[in-house]
């Protein structure tokens, strides 16, 4: 079955007896692509109105400078982007952050098939992302040797519904409701 869940790079899917929550590593470089392509684009736009005249420029800041500096931000925008498309291509099974919650042997498994820990010792729970000015939310799970960020989402709701599909599977939820 398709993913149920997908958004930031990650990607939570249900399989017969089991979910498994894939982190792709790709939120990282998805806002340092946007980032590098709005300021090329800030920096193009500015050096060709220096360029033309239409603007000028303090303190003999050469507009040539600010062209090649968003040429220089456009190309990285651009490889980081190749990187993040490699990462949204591999196969689920060659992704190093996967985890499985195994309903019918009621364990939390790593990508090895390692029991992590049992489902009724994990926790899960939605945090504030305050590394995003609070704009994001993100799921995360927890057991007693370790913890890991499952998922990201701008939508509350979303987020809430991702709670609610990982506490289906038996592991219990952390707060009132998974806040």
């Amino acid at each position: 079955m398709g993913p149920v869940y997908r958004e930031c790079g990650f990607e939570i899917i249900r399989v017969e007896n089991a979910v498994v929550l894939l982190d792709r590593q790709t939120f990282g470089l998805d806002v340092l692509t946007g980032v590098a392509a709005a300021l090329a684009v800030l920096l193009g736009v500015l050096g060709g109105m220096a360029q033309s005249g239409a603007v000028t420029l303090d303190r003999g800041v050469p507009s040539a400078l600010l062209c090649l500096i968003a040429l220089g931000l456009g190309i990285v925008a651009a490889g980081v982007w190749r990187i993040t498309r490699r990462r949204r291509g591999l196969p689920r099974e060659e992704l190093p952050r996967r985890l499985t919650l195994d309903r019918l042997g009621g364990a939390l498994l790593d990508r090895d098939g390692t029991r992590l820990a049992q489902l009724a010792c994990a926790r899960v729970a939605m945090r504030i992302d305050w590394s995003t000015r609070g704009v994001m939310r993100y799921v995360l799970l927890t057991w007693p040797d370790g913890k890991r960020v499952v998922y990201r989402s701008c939508s509350r709701r979303r987020a809430l519904e991702v709670v609610h599909a990982i506490a289906e599977q038996g592991v219990g939820v952390r707060g009132r409701g998974g806040l």
